[in-house]
């Protein structure tokens, strides 16, 4: 099967990426959406097999601290994650000590990166957008420790993509 990539801006506010597969006959293709395992047709949602050439979408998560870590990604997701760099608009990169001692001890620190909203657009954080399933973003969340907060925000590249930021003072930046 060949897969071309898009970025695509997002559905209401899931962050969103489109997949144009040739899909050979026979198979079936699905994704996900807010959640709900789907299969897809050309500019709408529908319950049925795909056909060639229709879209596949994948929430794109933002990050800036472990997840880009191999051995991370392959200890929570069973896989390497395929992504490219962007910058989070916005939000500035501070440190935020982790009392979780399971969450130290995989991630190796005890310290870790977190970032927390300026509302100047001139603020940027380098990272990685990586294409996710709702499975894997639901195991991110459970993985990221106390303190942190998934929110939508908005990417130098023009797109959105979830990412993890402080709880103590999260909000939508979309």
């Amino acid at each position: 099967m060949h897969t071309q990539r898009t970025v695509l801006e997002s559905i209401g506010n899931t962050p969103l990426v489109e997949l144009r597969s040739v899909v050979p006959k026979g198979r079936l293709a699905s994704g996900f959406v807010r959640g709900r395992n789907v299969r897809a047709d050309v500019g709408r949602w529908v319950s049925r097999p795909c056909l060639p050439h229709e879209r596949i979408v994948m929430p794109l998560l933002f990050s800036y601290g472990t997840l880009q870590q191999e051995d991370v990604q392959l200890a929570l997701f069973g896989r390497a994650l395929a992504g490219h760099k962007d910058q989070l608009v916005g939000f500035e990169l501070s440190l935020l000590r982790i009392e979780d001692p399971v969450f130290v001890r995989t991630s190796g620190k005890s310290h870790h990166a977190i970032v927390r909203s300026t509302g100047n657009a001139e603020d940027r954080v380098d990272g990685t957008v990586f294409e996710v399933t709702q499975h894997e973003l639901e195991r991110a969340d459970e993985y990221e420790p106390a303190g942190y907060k998934r929110v939508a925000a908005r990417l130098a590249s023009g797109g959105h993509a979830w990412v993890y930021v402080d709880g103590r003072s999260a909000a939508e930046t979309s």
